[in-house]
């Protein structure tokens, strides 16, 4: 299915709420089909501030509409990133569900693959994941077809959906050996030094 997601950070003067509402309001104004705000996770203790305070994804009109947000949105908050993405579920154990706890990594291939063999090798991950990932209660793969100009590289991102933020910290693994058999397989296709990982905790439909 494509869509449209829009990377965004929040002004540092401006409170995560007013953040939000001017979000909400842009998404209206802008007449987005089926706009979803997904919320990062705020800092706790000393942590730094995450790359990206807010994810907009929505369902596309024409070609000009990732443009015409980014072009609203950039007045709200800085673009990470925008990118039209090709939007795959592999799984939802409780669909309609809003799951607790969201982890999103925008990755993008390893040198010496094709962008054919990232896709096919990333979408074989899936069978890995189901059986040495236990807790993912949701899993999708977001494939970039297209980029804004000056978004961070990216050519594909994958949301895993959890109950709580425990079973991400705590329970992500099956046992100490499907660690290993994960790092050897995502090693085949992900280049782990350009990666984005942020959490989302609250979304906005």
């Amino acid at each position: 299915m494509r869509t449209d997601v829009l990377l965004l950070r929040r002004p540092e003067t401006v409170a995560r709420d007013a953040f939000a509402t001017s979000l909400r309001t842009a998404t209206h104004e802008l007449g987005l089909v089926a706009p979803v705000i997904d919320l990062t996770a705020p800092p706790a203790g000393n942590a730094p501030a995450p790359a990206v305070d807010a994810m907009l994804s929505w369902a596309p009109t024409d070609e000009d509409t990732l443009h015409a947000a980014a072009d609203m949105l950039a007045r709200v908050g800085t673009i990470v990133g925008g990118y039209t993405v090709d939007a795959l579920v592999h799984w939802d154990d409780a669909p309609g569900t809003r799951y607790a706890f969201t982890m999103v990594a925008c990755s993008c291939r390893i040198p010496g693959i094709t962008p054919a063999q990232f896709v096919e090798r990333y979408r074989g991950h899936a069978a890995v994941a189901r059986i040495h990932h236990p807790t993912i209660r949701r899993y999708e793969q977001w494939f970039v077809t297209a980029t804004l100009e000056g978004s961070r590289p990216c050519e594909a991102i994958a949301l895993l959906h959890f109950d709580s933020a425990d079973d991400h910290a705590l329970r992500l693994y099956r046992d100490e050996q499907s660690r290993t058999i994960v790092d050897q397989d995502v090693a085949r296709f992900l280049d782990r030094n350009r990666v984005l990982v942020f959490f989302t905790t609250e979304r906005i439909a």
